[in-house]
């Protein structure tokens, strides 16, 4: 956190309930402690946010509730009581997704897919298609060099997983065009685009303010590509097996098709960039391997 930012809470001692002692910042979320060492979590909002806020506690009685709600010229400041640090991450992850699932389903309503859906989704696929045309130039141009050093064939033992991924997308794309086709009713709900397990607090959940909607298979999506890589996915698995048919497509071409976007082959690729692209691969082969199951159904 900046000084500037420091700086904005010390101007607002006089609003607040008590002095400030140190305030500092954990994965965007503020933590304030006083004299007598309680600590409160303190989110910063405009009155937009503030209105998004609102919102949400009429969809979830799970919503993190201020204990202290402190107003300057421009901005709203939340504060919550405490810091949950006593509660294991993992059980923090386990604990989310019930809350996530619940804000979801009492904001959610029913569309019918329509043309509009599909034009989407041809635009999701033409971006993939960018993406792998790009690989397959830079694949090309290591296969053909006369001079392949270890960072080259390392590179290339690794593409069958990308060709595979390439395959399993072509696949799932025209399984959603048939839901499509079908006009199929499916439920749209709100989503938090970015999880972590700060969100958690004390049984509660925090607000986020960059939501959308989609359906479940989306939340799901965003949830199992927020989880820490050394966590198993098999409580997500129950969940997947309680969806319909269409979410779980949808579940499996969205997660695929961000995977595959966030895989990166420079140039001149260096050791850390060489590094990033084998975690990338290694991610989506264990994706496929997880849920070969709904992806290739």
């Amino acid at each position: 956190m900046t000084g500037n930012t420091i700086r904005s809470y010390l101007n607002l001692t006089d609003n607040f309930p008590f002095p400030v002692r140190v305030v500092k910042s954990l994965d965007g979320v503020d933590i304030v402690e006083d004299f007598q060492q309680n600590r409160y979590l303190v989110l910063k909002l405009t009155k937009e946010m503030f209105l998004t806020y609102t919102d949400l506690t009429r969809y979830s009685l799970s919503l993190a509730k201020s204990v202290y709600e402190i107003k300057d010229q421009n901005n709203i400041y939340l504060m919550f009581d405490g810091f949950d640090e006593m509660t294991e991450e993992r059980v923090k992850w386990l604990r989310l997704f019930p809350l996530l699932n619940q804000i979801f389903e009492k904001s959610s309503f029913e569309i019918t897919l329509k043309k509009e859906h599909l034009r989407h989704l041809e635009n999701l696929y033409r971006l993939l298609d960018h993406k792998f045309s790009y690989i397959e130039m830079r694949i090309r141009e290591l296969e053909t060099s006369p001079v392949k050093n270890d960072i080259h064939w390392v590179i290339l033992s690794k593409y069958h997983i990308l060709l595979d991924a390439k395959i399993y997308l072509y696949d799932l794309q025209q399984d959603l065009f048939h839901f499509i086709d079908q006009k199929q009713i499916v439920r749209y709900g709100l989503i938090y685009r970015k999880i972590n397990e700060f969100l958690y607090h004390k049984g509660k959940i925090l607000p986020c303010f960059d939501l959308y909607y989609g359906p479940l298979g989306m939340l799901c999506s965003r949830y199992y590509l927020s989880l820490p890589s050394t966590f198993s996915s098999d409580f997500l698995k129950k969940e997947i097996d309680a969806m319909d048919e269409f979410n779980k497509k949808y579940f499996c071409f969205m997660t695929l098709y961000i995977l595959v976007l966030n895989v990166h082959l420079e140039i001149q690729m260096q050791y850390y960039q060489t590094m990033g692209y084998l975690k990338m691969c290694t991610q989506i082969q264990r994706f496929m391997k997880e849920f070969r199951e709904y992806i290739a159904k």
